[in-house]
């Protein structure tokens, strides 16, 4: 496998969240407020940062590339860029004051923890299918297509992944789920109850109001600034495909380039001592504490140990009991490891074994392992027929790639010297044209692409521009601009009209849902309110905390009132999207003592969780305001 880490910079990664999940800017942005606001009253940082933390750069381009991604992956326009950048930096920021933090407290993630984690963690199945490694030209064009990262880059950033998660457990290792908080939290998830509903919606409000002209019109003065420029830049766009696979057609790679590159990255081709090995994990289960339960995880592997020295199947046994998936498939199979590749107490075992023996019960951080060694072999070079069929693929990706970019090179400069039409014609570039479009339009021979539609609305007119597509590259030009216009209110009638009728509804759900409540309150009867205020009423099933009832929704959103309530008692208004609506509690069932007891550990292995997790959000706002306090996070206002 390539060699990890083969050199450490202290270059700002890019938004790790967006490769491995998440989990740390969720917690703080939605657990602690103020957070997500970044204070931009700092300055003083070189061009090409936007801000440090206790000196640790954040580079904009770090930041514009995390910005982009977490777009693409999340499929927001490009229009809400300037939304996404202020999270993104502020996030960045919130990370690398905990990096910084887990460093100050010597927290280290080392090799072989990273190794481990490449092998058994979420992306073990793509890179040790069956327990066989992919070899390193997948990996490289896995990490690429996946990630757009270098393999360097992608490992440090995995590696800091791994970090922020041993410093997650320091700090929330201590959190504790008490008996009580199991009890009221499984009455919850399982009580059932049976309730009327009765409801107003916007779009039914929306059919009663009938406003005049003279109405309309004093609504359109009074939110003109709404108005303004509401009409987009519109431009008239000339465009001309570029395929760069056109250059690279014809190209080839020779029998002496690949001995050559052979010749040259001998040390390439180095197989260490690599052991062939299958295991049987037995990781710890949480016990009635809700914490690992290690005796019987130990207990387990011994006995399990006992029958394969008894003439038990090791590959049967391994498949029925491992808690390693990828390898309990294949009978426990992990296909060829070398040194570094996984943890220590696990590689000293295996390499210790000659070929058909197994070992004694071992134990690592992932619990109680018994490993067979299936083959060994010395360390030794590649020879060049070993590994040819390797080199030639990549020499020709590598030789395309280079002529390709050199055939936009080439067009981007016809195209700045000479013009778009002369360098369209010189390359034989088919030109075409579009209608008046905005920049939030889809060009059909273009495809979506935010790139492209940001060069053709931020050139200036007449000024060819070579920008990157979904499908390669494209000449653009724009022939005429139609500035951003403000409409008359003749003009914008209609969307007056609708957002009218929009505001006066929203008004008008409001006071007819409390007068509903009130009358259902003072009559203790919801079904003669409803009645009476022209409210639609309906009854529900028995539903639980995870169920969805018609109209109102998700009984875990604003439904979910109804569980406070005492038989007969009539709910404060709610409501959940366009809809307002009252409640009276009919009847209700508590879950039984027995089914309790089945569940409730594994109600408190989830409270914890969240425990832990709201801890750990605490802690990253502490130790971000600490540095901010202390000036120590600092903001690049030029940049």
């Amino acid at each position: 496998m390539i060699r990890f880490f083969q050199q450490q910079n202290s270059t700002l990664k890019i938004l790790l969240t967006v490769i491995i999940g998440a989990f740390i800017l969720i917690l703080v942005v939605t657990l602690v407020p103020g957070m997500g606001m970044a204070d931009w009253t700092g300055g003083g940082a070189k061009a090409g940062v936007l801000a440090t933390v206790d000196g640790r750069p954040i580079a904009t381009v770090d930041v514009q590339r995390a910005a982009d991604m977490a777009m693409r992956q999340n499929k927001i326009p490009e229009q809400y860029k300037a939304m996404v950048m202020p999270r993104v930096i502020d996030q960045l920021v919130t990370e690398n004051a905990l990096l910084d933090r887990a460093n100050r407290i010597g927290l280290q993630v080392t090799d072989q923890e990273l190794q481990a984690e490449l092998r058994t963690g979420p992306l073990g199945q793509a890179l040790f299918p069956n327990g066989q490694y992919i070899g390193d030209e997948k990996y490289m064009d896995f990490v690429d297509s996946r990630f757009r990262l270098s393999v360097e880059r992608f490992q440090e950033l995995l590696k800091e992944q791994l970090l922020m998660e041993k410093l997650q457990a320091v700090v929330s290792g201590p959190a504790t789920v008490s008996d009580a908080e199991v009890q009221q939290a499984y009455a919850k998830q399982n009580e059932k109850v049976k309730f009327a509903y009765a409801f107003f919606s916007t779009p039914e409000l929306e059919k009663t109001i009938k406003p005049t002209d003279s109405e309309l019109r004093a609504f359109y003065n009074q939110n003109k600034a709404q108005y303004v420029n509401s009409i987009p830049e519109k431009r008239k766009l000339k465009f001309a495909v570029i395929d760069p696979a056109k250059a690279s057609a014809d190209i080839s790679v020779t029998p002496q380039e690949v001995q050559s590159y052979y010749d040259s990255h001998k040390q390439q081709f180095q197989i260490p001592e690599r052991v062939k090995v299958s295991h049987i994990l037995i990781s710890p289960k949480p016990g009635p504490d809700g914490k690992p339960n290690d005796a019987a995880a130990k207990a387990k592997a011994d006995d399990i140990l006992k029958q394969i020295k008894a003439g038990g199947n090791f590959a049967e046994l391994a498949e029925k009991n491992s808690d390693d998936p990828g390898s309990a498939k294949q009978g426990g199979s992990l296909g060829f490891i070398t040194k570094g590749m996984t943890v220590p107490e696990f590689e000293k075992a295996a390499f210790a074994l000659n070929p058909g023996q197994v070992s004694d019960v071992v134990h690592s951080s992932f619990g109680y392992h018994i490993i067979r060694s299936d083959g060994k072999e010395p360390a030794h070079a590649q020879s060049f027929d070993e590994v040819k069929a390797q080199i030639e693929p990549m020499l020709l990706k590598q030789k395309r790639a280079q002529a390709a970019s050199s055939y936009v090179d080439k067009i981007q400069a016809d195209v700045k010297s000479e013009g778009f039409d002369k360098a369209a014609a010189k390359f034989g570039l088919n030109v075409q044209s579009t209608d008046p479009i905005s920049a939030t339009d889809t060009i059909p021979a273009i495809g979506a692409s935010p790139e492209f539609m940001q060069a053709a609305f931020s050139a200036e007119k007449n000024t060819a521009e070579v920008a990157r597509t979904a499908q390669g590259y494209a000449i653009v030009e724009a022939l005429d601009i139609k500035p951003p216009a403000t409409p008359s209110f003749e003009e914008a009638k209609s969307r007056v009209e609708q957002e009218f009728k929009s505001q006066k509804a929203s008004q008008l759900l409001q006071q007819k849902s409390q007068e509903l409540a009130d009358r259902a309150k003072a009559d203790k009867n919801l079904q003669q309110a409803a009645k009476q205020t022209g409210a639609t009423y309906k009854t529900s099933d028995f539903v639980g905390a995870s169920d969805q009832v018609p109209d109102i929704g998700a009984m875990s959103g604003p439904a979910g009132a109804v569980f406070t309530l005492a038989a007969g008692q009539v709910s404060a208004p709610a409501s959940t999207g366009n809809l307002a609506f009252v409640m009276q509690l009919t009847d209700k069932k508590s879950p039984s003592a027995e089914d309790f007891a089945k569940a409730k550990n594994q109600i408190r292995a989830g409270l914890l969780g969240q425990k832990r997790n709201q801890s750990f959000a605490l802690f990253a706002a502490e130790v971000r305001a600490k540095l901010e306090k202390d000036g120590k996070i600092k903001f690049n206002k030029d940049e």
